[in-house]
């Protein structure tokens, strides 16, 4: 999911996200999730149908300890950071590794 993401193959993360067992969390190297890449390029609808997901950890962090919420920020994406912001779960207190 996070290949499919990462590589903007929109068609194929949309067939993972359809199966019953997919880990919308699961994290590769340095720790990026799919909801992680998508929130760093600013891909509205990607992290709508991501945060869209019952498991999904709108706070899950890279090895750096930064949050979806972090790299919307730190890449100018307002509208991103605006639909992080929406979500129940966020917690807008976590510093990564630089504090």
């Amino acid at each position: 999911l996070t290949i499919a993401t990462h590589s903007g193959h929109e068609d194929i993360a949309n067939l993972l996200l359809k199966q019953r067992d997919i880990n919308v969390n699961l994290q590769g190297k340095k720790g990026i999730s799919a909801l992680l890449c998508a929130a760093s390029n600013g891909e509205i609808e990607k992290m709508k149908q991501l945060l869209s997901q019952k498991d999904i950890d709108v706070n899950v962090r890279d090895s750096d300890r930064n949050t979806p919420l972090i790299y919307a920020i730190m890449n100018g994406h307002k509208s991103a950071v605006e639909l992080l912001l929406k979500h129940s779960k966020i917690n807008v207190n976590i510093e990564n590794k630089n504090g």
